[in-house]
């Protein structure tokens, strides 16, 4: 399939390496947020009825993701195929997930942004220290279980940063490529 180059194929191009860079920043998130859920659900000890849950707002940045990464699948094939009109949608969409982001990367930011890592002793269960489960389930709880969790969930919101990066220079570049789409490239005034 060859890519439409909607009059501007430099601008085209650089939407495609965009998206790109979404999908690769999407799996290290899933990645990331996936391994902290796990190391969080498995620390928990099993001789007691209280089990560790994940804090709300991994869950959120992790479905977030998800549902962004599918989205991001779903419509590089309408971009190669050179549905115009629905640049403009993309646009919309695109700054829908722009908002979600940027409202998760606050309530991460907020629990995150005092904590430092490098003050916090790199201890784990094994080695008899405070690291593990620690009885809560707060965000800001597991980043100062060990300094591993809290370089974790600081990677986690530096992702998400990203993405809000990434997600607005695609609302900035979905407009230009339409308004060239629809001058067909005759070149009008400053051209």
């Amino acid at each position: 399939m060859q890519l439409h180059t909607y009059n501007a194929l430099p601008v085209a191009k650089f939407f495609i390496a965009i998206r790109l860079l979404q999908l690769f920043t999407f799996t290290l998130l899933i990645g990331i947020t996936a391994y902290f859920v796990t190391t969080i659900t498995s620390s928990s000890p099993t001789t007691t009825t209280t089990t560790a849950t994940p804090p709300s707002e991994t869950i959120l940045i992790l479905t977030l993701t998800s549902l962004s990464a599918l989205y991001t699948l779903l419509t590089l094939p309408f971009f190669i195929a050179g549905t115009s009109r629905g640049l403009l949608f993309m646009c919309g969409l695109d700054t829908i997930w722009l908002i979600a982001y940027a409202v998760a990367s606050v309530l991460v930011g907020r629990k995150l942004e005092g904590v430092q890592c490098m003050q916090i002793p790199n201890l784990t269960v094994a080695t008899g220290g405070q690291g593990g489960w620690t009885g809560t389930s707060t965000l800001q709880g597991w980043t100062q279980a060990s300094r591993v969790s809290c370089w974790v969930g600081k990677g986690a919101w530096g992702l998400c940063l990203a993405a809000i990066m990434l997600w607005t220079a695609t609302v900035l570049v979905l407009p230009a490529l339409f308004a060239k789409a629809r001058r067909g490239g005759k070149g009008g005034a400053g051209a």
